[in-house]
């Protein structure tokens, strides 16, 4: 294994030609990062060809050509998630990828966000616990009891007014794309639910979607990862008014993008 320190440029530049195998990154004050990886790899062919392409490259490459997806590849993201493989293969990938595929220019940041690896405390301070905090600088009062962790990115406290600004926005964003309303509901719910880690009513027509969405995790949601169930649901929503910009899979596609954009906003 290799260590070194690069500058953003090159980390992406490495990125696009190299399968990394393990990695650590560590934001500094002079902008550069550490990267730990095993080099003179194969590059990558397709999507998700290379064994084991590291976790922060999760679910960008699955879509229409997951049947070359590796299995080593699925039956990680399996284990990491507590998942099995129907619950994999209930997550709407096609939509994933279109979604993400949306913010190609910020390609680097969205890997590192899909796959747990951000630069939050609970990450650096295993690397310098002297200089790098482990608890939340925004909300933690120096006792170390707030962990920063990449999900307390949305639900940390001093956070409440983007909260109420996403909701807001999501329920906007959900009015707008024509999203039946006992569906709407319940995603707002879901996400409200996994923000604040409380349960909530589910109507009993939309039991076996939330099981399924519960199955993936709701704070998911945040990555994408979105159940098929959703998009049939809506598919059967809109019928015969169906063309090729208003669809389900358009919907989805730009419900993740949606969620992919407050992200960006969050971690300015």
């Amino acid at each position: 294994m290799i260590d070194r320190w690069v500058d953003a440029g090159e980390e992406d530049r490495l990125w696009q030609t190299e399968a990394w195998m393990d990695r650590a990154t560590l934001s500094t004050r002079d902008g550069t990062y550490l990267i730990r990886y095993q080099s003179m790899l194969k590059p990558l062919v397709g999507t998700m060809s290379g064994v084991n392409v590291l976790e922060c490259r999760e679910g960008l490459g699955l879509g229409r050509s997951m049947a070359r997806t590796t299995e080593p590849m699925k039956q990680h993201m399996i284990k990491k998630h507590n998942w099995d493989e129907e619950i994999f293969l209930d997550i709407d990938w096609e939509a994933h990828r279109r979604g993400a595929n949306r913010h190609h220019k910020q390609r680097t940041t969205l890997n590192k966000h899909l796959g747990n690896i951000l630069p939050v405390g609970k990450v650096v301070s295993r690397y310098d616990p002297v200089k790098c905090r482990s608890d939340c600088p925004a909300c933690s009062t120096g006792d170390g009891t707030c962990l920063e962790t990449c999900s307390h990115v949305y639900r940390c406290p001093a956070r409440s007014k983007w909260r109420k600004q996403f909701m807001s926005g999501l329920r906007k964003k959900l009015n707008s794309l024509g999203t039946e309303i006992c569906l709407m509901e319940m995603m707002l719910a879901g996400v409200k639910s996994a923000l604040a880690r409380q349960q909530f009513r589910v109507p009993q027509e939309l039991r076996n979607l939330a099981a399924a969405q519960e199955a993936i995790g709701w704070i998911h949601l945040f990555k994408g990862r979105i159940s098929k169930q959703w998009i049939n649901r809506q598919r059967d929503h809109i019928g015969d008014k169906a063309t090729t910009k208003n669809n389900a899979l358009n919907w989805a596609t730009t419900v993740i993008d949606y969620f992919f954009t407050q992200w960006f906003k969050v971690n300015k």
